[in-house]
């Protein structure tokens, strides 16, 4: 027989059930004409669950290494030390971290801002059949404009999105806003290597030369970070990342993973 779902049992998860058996009691109707309670109850369910050990377990082989029940293998130190290096890596600066810190809430992997990366354009999106079509992102959320303050210009924020945190990152794939890329891998060689060969990510331009940043119209492509490590390479010149330090890197990224994710 197939297992009843998942009741949750955790005390500050009361409210999901609480909410679940109002909407049952509730007529539709009901519901209806009073959507600001019905919102309200909603986000109080969802702060109570993400306030909880289950939304956040910090059940990691990363985590147990902090509190010091666990070491990682060779080629996981080398990639945590690739992680926090501003030469190499350089994720920490925005999968932030406390580098001095063995506490798992101090390592949330990232800063909540919003960034420019210049991913491919993912043509398996029916939508980019059309070539007028674009997701800008930030600069497109809905009211952006109006909070903005005024020293910042709304088109600089085109093509940014959120900086994710790399908890479970290795289990969610597919990976950026319009999800180019399936493989982990494939996403730590793309930011070593985007500026150094970007001929391997990007199509031709059809004049004999590369299609860079083709997700982006061209008045945006001038948001894109380019100055920071990695990103701070030309082409030819040396990658801030080997191919053995990539798969370093990614077999630290594989320790963010919570027990139970795998």
């Amino acid at each position: 027989m197939p297992k009843p779902p998942l009741e949750p049992t955790n005390l500050a998860l009361e409210p999901l059930r609480a909410m679940r058996d109002e909407q049952r009691a509730w007529p539709a109707e009901v519901n209806a004409r009073f959507p600001n309670a019905a919102m309200t109850k909603l986000r109080s369910a969802l702060l109570a669950y993400e306030v909880s050990d289950r939304f956040a377990p910090f059940s990691s082989k990363f985590d147990d290494y902090l509190r010091g029940s666990a070491k990682l293998s060779a080629d996981e130190a080398r990639g945590l030390a690739l992680f926090v290096n501003p030469k190499k890596g350089n994720c920490t600066a925005c999968h932030a971290g406390k580098p001095d810190s063995r506490e798992p809430t101090d390592w949330i992997f990232t800063d909540f801002t919003y960034v420019t990366v210049g991913a491919p354009r993912n043509a398996a999106i029916p939508a980019y059949a059309d070539p007028s079509v674009y997701d800008l992102g930030l600069c497109k959320r809905p009211g952006i404009a109006a909070i903005l303050p005024k020293e910042i210009e709304l088109a600089s924020l085109c093509g940014a999105f959120k900086v994710p945190t790399l908890r479970n990152v290795a289990v969610a794939g597919p990976y950026f806003h319009n999800g180019a890329f399936a493989s982990l891998r494939d996403v730590v060689t793309f930011y070593a290597t985007r500026d150094t060969n970007p001929a391997h990510w990007y199509p031709s331009d059809g004049h004999g030369g590369v299609a860079k940043f083709n997700d982006l119209p061209d008045i945006a492509k001038a948001n894109v970070d380019v100055k920071e490590a990695p990103y701070d390479r030309k082409p030819g010149q040396t990658a801030r990342l080997n191919c053995r330090e990539i798969d370093d890197l990614v077999a630290f990224l594989k320790t963010l993973t919570d027990k139970g994710m795998q």
